[in-house]
């Protein structure tokens, strides 16, 4: 998205344009950190600054300042009174006069005794001032007496003259201009700023007009595509209900497939041993098995039906024993029935050299096969 809106949102907010809702969400974008925006309004603010500085003076010729200074009549513009004339006698005799000391003056130093008397010490050495006699005095040259003074008069009133003020140089009159073309330059520009903010806001108004068509467009949609979805739901609940009991028809009829061949392949061995397995009159009373045993291969496969269920941690274990001394019993296999209470168990190879005569079957506890039967409560039993 373009930041042309915002940097003239700061222009008009540098002059104090801005209001409503675009000055509440420039402010916000401002607080947000926006380093454009911050850099766009510090320039504009500078730039309206220069506008307000005044043009710089310029010094008036010198004939102005002369004709201004005569037309208020500064002091050093009137002529000078003649000195006055000091009388010859006045000045000899200041001249004569002996000066007095002056108050840092050291007094005379005495002079060192010489046999007990002391010498007065010599003065210095100063050039004496001749006296002036009276007849010097007499035939001096008088200075001649001052004409009296004129009556006072009172000064005539100046002129009033009306002071111009001087015209401008080139220099001002060149940044005047350029103050009036930059001030022409903003304004035009803001002006023209304001007219793009207006003609982005009306396009604004008729891209979220388009969007909410659309947008309402795309909730009737989104409710349609829940309806169809809702019912896709149901009727594949349903399939998977079907689906599930097909597996499970497919899982039996699989089962009883692989115990017919099993069973036929054993039938067919002329040396497989057929063990019948009774129920426990207490504990499973409906329960009965069929053993084929092949003797010389140590194979062998169960069938059975009419079994209890057992717990979700339990199983049918299938144990064979042996008539020999000590007796052996050797784990033959375990099994759990599936809701019809049968059961098929394929026997994994037993020892070669062990004949065994009897089996029996009992419930442990699910996980690895114990060594022998944790427990005597026979559930099934059937002997060669």
């Amino acid at each position: 998205m373009s930041h042309a809106p915002w940097t003239d949102r700061a222009e008009i907010y540098a002059i104090g344009a801005l209001d409503g809702a675009d000055l509440a969400a420039f402010e916000s974008h401002l607080e947000a950190g926006c380093r454009i925006c911050e850099g766009v309004l510090a320039t504009t603010r500078e730039e309206i600054t220069l506008l307000t500085v005044d043009v710089p003076p310029v010094p008036p010729a010198d004939a102005v300042k002369m004709r201004l200074l005569s037309a208020i009549g500064r002091p050093e513009n009137r002529p000078l009174p003649p000195p006055k004339a000091k009388s010859l006698a006045k000045a000899i005799a200041q001249r004569a006069a002996p000066k007095a000391a002056k108050p840092d003056e050291r007094p005379a130093a005495k002079a060192p005794a010489v046999d007990g008397e002391t010498v007065p010490a010599k003065p210095d050495a100063k050039p004496a001032v001749k006296p002036i006699s009276d007849e010097e005095l007499r035939l001096a040259p008088k200075a001649p007496s001052p004409a009296p003074a004129p009556p006072p008069t009172r000064p005539a009133a100046p002129p009033v003259v009306v002071a111009t003020p001087p015209p401008p140089s080139r220099a001002g009159w060149i940044v005047a201009a350029a103050s009036i073309l930059v001030a022409a330059g903003l304004l035009v520009g803001l002006v023209l700023k304001m007219g793009e903010v207006d003609e982005a806001k009306a396009e604004l108004g008729r891209v979220r007009t388009a969007l909410a068509g659309d947008r309402d467009a795309a909730q009737a949609e989104l409710a349609r595509a829940e309806r169809d979805l809702a019912e896709l739901l149901e009727e594949g609940e349903s399939v998977r209900s079907r689906l599930t009991a097909a597996e499970a028809a497919r899982d039996d009829a699989r089962d009883r497939v692989e115990e017919l061949e099993e069973l036929e392949s054993l039938i067919q061995n002329p040396g497989v041993e057929v063990v019948r397995l009774d129920g426990d009159d207490e504990r499973n009373p409906d329960a009965v098995a069929f053993l084929f045993y092949d003797r010389s291969a140590g194979r062998g496969l169960l069938l059975a039906h009419g079994l209890k269920q057992v717990g979700p941690a339990q199983v049918y274990t299938l144990w064979a024993m042996a008539n020999a001394e000590p007796k052996p019993i050797d784990f033959a296999g375990a099994f759990r029935p599936n809701a019809k209470g049968t059961a098929t168990l394929l026997l994994p190879a037993l020892a070669a050299d062990a004949v065994y005569h009897q089996f029996a079957v009992n419930v442990e506890p699910t996980g690895a096969p114990p060594p022998k039967p944790s427990n005597l409560d026979l559930h099934l039993f059937g002997q060669i």
